[in-house]
């Protein structure tokens, strides 16, 4: 399936694990947090799998709102023994998540998100997890 362009997400398949960007520079306020929970929820769908591999590249701000369409997708993966890693968080953003202690920097299974050093070392952490596309 070719790349997906969506108003807050661009997303693309790579080696079968679905890659999303985050476009949105600020990720807070209700109304963003919504739309971007649609359009994680709907990529994942269409693309038929349960591995994601996030791309914070373009976010600079994470406000508490913006936790909500990520939780959210992570119980959608989760169900279906997917995962998801997080890569080019700023060093802001990572703060924040490691204060919330929603990620930790190892897949130790104690937090519901990982965070891998680039798109190559996610991607190869996923496709040796072996989980498959979701049924």
């Amino acid at each position: 399936m070719a790349a997906t362009a969506l108003p807050h997400l661009q997303c693309r398949l790579e080696q079968g694990i679905l890659v999303g960007v985050i476009t949105a520079p600020q990720m807070q306020g209700d109304d963003l947090a919504d739309e971007l929970r649609q359009e994680l929820l709907r990529a994942v769908g269409e693309f038929k799998t349960n591995k994601l591999v996030l791309d914070f590249q373009n976010v600079k701000y994470l406000g508490s709102a913006g936790f909500r369409p990520l939780l959210s997708l992570y119980r959608k993966l989760h169900e279906s023994a997917g995962r998801m890693i997080f890569i080019n968080l700023s060093p802001d953003v990572e703060e924040v998540f490691l204060i919330t202690r929603l990620l930790s920097k190892t897949p130790n299974g104690s937090t519901p998100f990982e965070l891998a050093p680039d798109l190559a070392g996610a991607v190869e952490r996923l496709r040796e997890a072996g989980t498959g596309a979701a049924h």
